[in-house]
């Protein structure tokens, strides 16, 4: 009875180092965790909050919850990832007893960092034989090192975009799009166009753009703006001062009936209550990927980098 306990406190003790190391929760929150002394409990409990606190719509996270499940050596496991929900369903069992979770863990719908240094897992493609992409080395305030660089090529006039190959079907449902990215070098004196398309398909009226930046030919600030003129009728607008080596967060937000309200900040001043602008119209029923669009005149230096996207409904 000595070693079971034993070994019991060793598997607890390392399933809350896991919860520790991967989710950042503070030993104040392990200690008001109103754990069972039942061993089983306490296995559903520490695996239960572990998936709460990642998101398992990315790799890395989805590598912590197994690795938190294989700690586990008293019960047998058997786990399956439920992809249209996005978690985890779990069986523990032995031959006294069977537990099953249902949907264990908090994932979105996509999120991807580049924290992995490559832009293949998940797919990003190139269209357009202009500009390029590269994942970089460039410390975010938010998600780590790494990001998605969009430069145009300098030489000839920009059109490009590096499009994920990954289709949703959300768009006509209640819906949060989200990112943060950082821009380089900005001369207004050239034409330097930046946006998201949100349903990138084949039908160009089920597209959503969002414009974030920078300057039209004439040098005047783009605005941010929600658009697409077979889909939203009235969009809203407000001006932003474009800086150069600045980080910058953005968020859409659908309810699902087909309005919209967009919020745009500088990240170090941190995100504002309200939105920015608004906008309503139509939705779509079409499944379709996101990409990211830059456009620029021969000659300038264009560079965006993309730390993270994220959607969530």
């Amino acid at each position: 009875m000595a070693e079971l306990k034993g070994q019991f406190m060793i598997i607890s003790a390392v399933l809350v180092s896991i919860l520790l190391m991967s989710t950042a929760t503070t030993m104040s929150e392990i200690r008001e965790s109103d754990f069972s002394p039942i061993e089983k409990d306490y296995h559903v409990n520490s695996i239960e909050q572990v998936g709460e606190k990642l998101d398992l719509a990315k790799k890395s996270d989805r590598k912590e919850f197994r690795q938190t499940v294989d700690y586990i050596s008293s019960y047998t496991t058997d786990l399956t990832f439920w992809e249209e929900r996005r978690c985890y369903n779990l069986t523990l069992s032995n031959t006294e007893t069977e537990t099953r979770i249902t949907c264990a863990g908090n994932g979105s719908v996509f999120h991807d960092s580049f924290e992995d240094g490559e832009h293949t897992d998940p797919l990003w493609i190139k269209r357009g034989q202009d500009g390029n992409m590269q994942v970089i080395t460039e410390y975010s305030p938010k998600n780590g090192q790494k990001a998605l660089k969009l430069q145009e090529n300098g030489q000839n006039s920009t059109s490009f975009k590096a499009q994920l190959q990954q289709n949703f079907d959300i768009w006509e449902q209640a819906w949060t799009a989200q990112g943060l990215y950082r821009t380089n070098s900005i001369d207004k004196t050239t034409a330097q166009r930046h946006e998201i398309i949100l349903n990138d398909n084949q039908n160009h009226n089920d597209q959503i753009h969002v414009q974030l930046g920078v300057a039209d030919h004439g040098g005047n600030n783009i605005r941010f703006r929600i658009k697409n003129e077979g889909l939203i009728d009235n969009p809203d607008s407000t001006n932003v001062n474009w800086q150069e080596n600045t980080w910058y967060g953005w968020k859409i937000i659908h309810d699902g009936s087909g309005n919209y309200d967009g919020k745009i900040w500088e990240y170090r001043n941190g995100e504002p209550q309200n939105s920015d602008i608004t906008a309503s119209g139509d939705t779509s029923t079409n499944p379709g990927a996101v990409s990211y669009r830059m456009n620029g005149t021969a000659g300038s230096s264009f560079q965006i980098a993309h730390d993270y996207l994220k959607l969530d409904n």
